[in-house]
């Protein structure tokens, strides 16, 4: 796939009939601009695009791992609130050359069209749960959607962090007549100087299922190609596991207090018969139990030490366990579900 920009230039054979000022050269260029000789015109820039006429090259996909991505900013409506998010992602590493089908090559993630999630079995993106967990269950029976990968249905093409970098679109998976489609999202690689390898962060919504277990299906991507030379051959990476969802966020008080919260979606390891029957719901404090029987979270405040400007020179001051002041109505839903 090339961009090819021509700029044509005209002279003429009568330069002697010309008035000698209108053919004086007009000085130094412009910048992009071609110079004036004072014996010809340039045109205007016209581009041309030349499709990619074959199908790319599989990709060698060299590690996946788990991506952390962090937000940080103000609580909406508190200005002197400070707020951090810890998102979900995956980060793969793809081995060299890069851009062999020209310019404007992506790594594709291939998810199935709704309702052929089966007949492309393999060739798609998966997710499972994690089975030492009571949480969520992933949804769409185990085929990750548009959804997971723009939280919107879709519909975010916003740029940023692990961000793709074309709306959706449907291709046939090869080159043959008659290939069934996959739904591609496009993701521009980056290059690693010091690992001297290519890679791409894809941000995944996991929604409230904790640890899942996710397999994506890529392939080089080629959106200037012709019809049906779009996609390389299917490649599924190794499974990788998606950390939960955290928000963060500390608000002072008074002068010499701040509040902390934390929130985002749970899992037990453990959910023991006194918690509830079929049919009855679990209570506010046997969810608070549970939570505390499953986890604990700390807060420590600390004080750098002048004289280490390292990390070694920060020292805990004060801790406090936070303790479980509310939560979500959908976390009563999967406890019964899980129950029953």
């Amino acid at each position: 796939h090339h961009i090819i920009r021509y700029r044509l230039r005209a002279t003429t054979r009568f330069r002697e009939y010309f008035d000698a000022a209108a053919l004086a050269p007009g000085g130094p260029p412009a910048a992009g601009e071609a110079f004036d000789d004072g014996r010809s015109v340039v045109g205007p820039v016209i581009e041309v695009n030349v499709p990619n006429t074959a199908r790319p090259p599989t990709p060698i996909i060299h590690s996946v791992i788990p991506l952390f991505r962090w937000d940080e900013g103000t609580e909406p409506e508190q200005p002197v609130a400070f707020r951090t998010r810890r998102q979900a992602g995956v980060r793969i590493y793809l081995e060299r050359p890069w851009f062999l089908t020209g310019e404007g090559e992506l790594v594709g993630v291939l998810v199935a069209p709704f309702g052929q999630d089966g007949a492309l079995s393999g060739k798609v993106s998966q997710w499972g749960s994690d089975p030492v967990w009571f949480s969520a269950p992933v949804a769409q029976r185990g085929v990750l959607t548009f959804d997971h990968l723009l939280r919107n249905a879709g519909l975010d093409d916003r740029q940023g962090d692990a961000a793709p970098d074309t709306r959706p679109q449907f291709h046939p998976l090869d080159d043959d007549e008659g290939a069934p489609t996959v739904g591609v999202v496009g993701y521009r690689p980056q290059y690693n100087e010091d690992r001297q390898l290519w890679y791409v962060d894809v941000a995944i919504h996991p929604g409230d299922t904790i640890w899942p277990f996710v397999r994506l299906a890529v392939a080089r991507y080629q959106p200037g190609s012709l019809n049906r030379f779009h996609l390389s051959e299917p490649v599924r990476c190794d499974f990788v596991q998606l950390p939960p969802e955290r928000t963060a966020s500390v608000s002072r008080t008074d002068t010499r207090h701040v509040r902390v919260v934390l929130s985002g979606p749970i899992g037990l390891h453990d959910l023991p018969e006194s918690t509830g029957t079929v049919g009855r719901p679990v209570t506010p404090d046997a969810i608070h139990q549970l939570v505390a029987a499953n986890r604990k979270v700390v807060a420590r405040l600390q004080r750098q030490d002048p004289m280490i400007p390292t990390d070694l020179g920060w020292e805990t001051v004060a801790a406090t366990e936070l303790i479980v002041r509310g939560s979500g109505a959908v976390s009563y839903t999967h406890l019964r579900a899980h129950e029953t």
